[in-house]
């Protein structure tokens, strides 16, 4: 792992300039439930006076069963909980990783004063992490379809809120949702209709005829309101009594 010292006095955000390249976060292939695997072509590392380096090749490990550099950076281990991965740096650029509840403040290790917020991680009800695959901002989950389900045969005709803060944390607001329409009797015609709480029409929509039982999938981004919210509503084209709309999260945009 290489390091350049540089200085930034133009930063404007010294909390998260968001200088980064080839970033890629992964569950760890051995402990994949635990521990996660953070490399990047380049990292740009900062303390609160906006003084910054370079970390070029970075490649590190954070468990979230160890306490203290590597690990959590205080506490016990929650469920149910986002944590935000932080690369940070000592003033000899000596570099690790910490998991923290604060998406703006962590809790830094002795002597470490320069960091970057590069993503987060949902534990989950079992203290598992949440299975996924990060590029740059770009986060693609690696679950199976029925884990990542937050609407299950719905057939609301009017816009009624779906909460996706399970996958989609707090530091995003655009869902890669897969929407899905079947039908239970035959001949009938639906759709479903996704939109941003409030706002226009149908963002994401996908529409069904004639089958039974086979769902018709689309996928695509929306942007949620700041509580990780969408609307749906099912199609006025049939009876709505016959229609079972479904939501799952596929994945977001990270804000880093």
């Amino acid at each position: 792992m290489s390091k350049t010292p540089i200085r930034f006095d133009r930063l404007t955000d010294v909390s998260n300039p968001g200088f980064y390249s080839n970033l890629k976060i992964t569950n760890n292939a051995t402990t994949p439930l635990s521990k996660l695997d953070i490399t990047a072509n380049t990292i740009t590392l900062t303390n609160s006076t906006g003084e910054s380096y370079d970390i070029r090749s970075l490649s590190t490990t954070v468990d979230i069963t160890i306490l203290g550099l590597g690990g959590r950076s205080a506490g016990s281990e929650a469920i149910n909980t986002w944590y935000y991965i932080w690369v940070i740096g000592k003033d000899d650029m000596t570099v690790g990783a910490i998991l923290d509840i604060s998406s703006t403040s962590p809790t830094l290790p002795a002597d470490y004063t320069f960091k970057h917020l590069v993503g987060t991680v949902r534990n989950n009800d079992s203290s598992n992490f949440l299975r996924y695959m990060q590029r740059n901002d770009l986060v693609l989950y690696q679950e199976v379809d029925s884990s990542r389900l937050v609407l299950n045969q719905g057939n609301a005709t009017s816009y009624t809120n779906v909460s996706c803060g399970s996958f989609v944390p707090p530091i995003s607001n655009i869902a890669y949702l897969d929407a899905s329409i079947e039908q239970t009797t035959a001949g009938q015609r639906g759709g479903i209709d996704i939109r941003t709480p409030g706002l226009g029409s149908q963002h994401l929509a996908q529409s069904c005829s004639g089958a039974i039982g086979i769902p018709i999938h689309n996928n695509g981004y929306v942007v949620t309101n700041t509580s990780q919210q969408v609307e749906y509503k099912v199609d006025n084209i049939g009876l709505s009594s016959t229609q079972r709309a479904y939501i799952y999260v596929s994945g977001y945009i990270v804000n880093i």
